[in-house]
């Protein structure tokens, strides 16, 4: 997939394209539909499918007050892109001039000049422009355009916002079926106070890369990417009610892992079950049982799901 930032670095015209446009925050069933659609599109036609979407929400532009958190950030929503066959991933800059372009400019200035679009495919709730005053029928008045229907899973719509709810309440198992993949957050190991290994469960601590939404406090199961490996891995999220030097972590104990130092190395967790919420322990004795305990039913749980 080629990737390009900006109109000033299209090397050369594009040839007619197929072309869908979004923030894609999570690439959720909704959207891979409407992506799906626009690369078979693209193949009937012998045209490059083109994705348009952003570096940063819109909303952090024109209503800084009101952003929601962040599902994907651009470097994870890229590789969604490139999983699913998009030929042409086209990031533009979210800057107060982009927002200050009418639905005309826009149309006139990105969809035509820059991409070549011969065909436009959108959701049905897709708006652009200044003030949003461009819609679908303003596409179908100037362009082909196909206007997808909202997605549904068993009767009810899936958005972002949806996804985002099922995150924040530690629903990862909703979350996961939403967007048809397990839901991820990447961080770079940092040194932590070495209790874990301390009791025989040695952590791996995360600063996260970009900021994203994270899970509800609590224990959950999942899988750690480090480089091309994977590991089953039980990750703690929360305050450590049960240290005395308290504090919010995020932490993974990747199991049967026996390489070498982590620290500075990036890891991708996904998040497949949620195990329980954070409880205080009044002894490490009894921290270190729990711990062990959750290790186990998260082996149980990823062997399960391999099964």
């Amino acid at each position: 997939m080629q990737i390009v930032y900006g109109a000033a670095n299209l090397v050369e015209r594009l040839p007619n394209s197929v072309v869908t446009i979004g923030v894609f925050d999570g690439v959720h069933l909704g959207h891979r539909r409407l992506i799906q659609t626009a690369i078979q599109h693209a193949r009937s036609a012998g045209q490059p499918c083109v994705v348009v979407t952003f570096d940063r929400h819109p909303a952090s532009i024109v209503r800084p007050e009101s952003v929601p958190p962040t599902l994907t950030p651009l470097h994870q929503k890229l590789a969604k892109f490139e999983s699913l066959g998009v030929d042409i991933a086209f990031v533009l800059q979210f800057d107060s001039h982009l927002a200050s372009l009418t639905a005309e400019q826009f149309f006139e200035c990105v969809i035509l000049r820059s991409l070549n679009a011969a065909l436009v495919v959108v959701g049905h709730d897709f708006r652009f422009g200044k003030d949003r005053t461009g819609d679908p029928k303003f596409l179908e008045d100037r362009i082909a355009t196909v206007t997808m229907p909202p997605f549904e899973l068993q009767g009810a719509r899936v958005s972002s916002s949806e996804v985002r709810t099922a995150v924040s309440q530690g629903d990862v198992h909703s979350a996961h079926q939403l967007l048809a993949a397990p839901y991820a957050i990447a961080g770079v190991v940092v040194p932590g106070e070495k209790i874990g290994r301390t009791l025989g469960v040695p952590t791996a601590n995360l600063r996260l890369i970009e900021d994203q939404l994270i899970p509800a406090h609590g224990i959950y199961a999942g899988i750690a990417h480090v480089g091309p490996q994977t590991y089953p891995c039980a990750i703690s999220i929360g305050d450590r009610p049960s240290l005395e030097s308290g504090g919010f972590a995020i932490e993974a104990h990747l199991l049967d892992y026996a390489g070498g130092e982590l620290y500075g190395r990036t890891i991708v967790l996904d998040f497949h079950e949620r195990i329980r919420g954070q409880s205080k322990f009044e002894t490490l004795n009894a921290l270190e049982a729990q711990m062990k305990s959750d290790i186990q039913r998260t082996r149980a749980l990823i062997n399960s799901q391999h099964e």
